[in-house]
């Protein structure tokens, strides 16, 4: 199993360990304060378990430590027939009832690095807006 850093020190990001379909939901990893942003990646083609990622997202969200963090969303899985567009995503994922979060979803397929770029592109001109 691969392990990501869940706390780590200012200017650097909060990885989640990925949804797994067996284990019970689980509440957000603890978080360092002054976390600056969330890489949140969704399987775009999984409609089955979109609304626990919206559920997942949300509650990390409502963390106190990441009030301030702005969101980039990785709808992931572009490269397949049936995935669920960013549009979409922005609805199933109710990334606008993100009142307070600054959010960017930016379609992805992680097999051939499409969409990367892009979105690190937003967080890093994001972030240095911030400051």
């Amino acid at each position: 199993a691969r392990h990501f850093p869940t706390t780590t020190p200012r200017d650097q990001l909060v990885l989640a360990p990925p949804l797994r379909a067996h284990r019970p939901t689980t509440p957000p990893p603890p978080c360092s304060h002054g976390t600056d942003a969330v890489i949140f990646v969704v399987d775009a083609n999984d409609r089955d378990r979109v609304e626990t990622a919206r559920e997942e997202l949300h509650k990390l969200m409502n963390e106190q430590e990441l009030q301030d963090a702005v969101v980039l969303a990785f709808a992931n899985k572009q490269d397949l027939p049936n995935s669920m567009s960013s549009s979409e995503l922005v609805d199933k994922l109710a990334l606008r009832s993100l009142k307070h979060t600054e959010w960017y979803i930016q379609p992805s397929c992680a097999v051939d690095g499409s969409g990367l770029h892009e979105g690190l592109d937003w967080l890093g001109r994001t972030l240095d807006q911030k400051r």
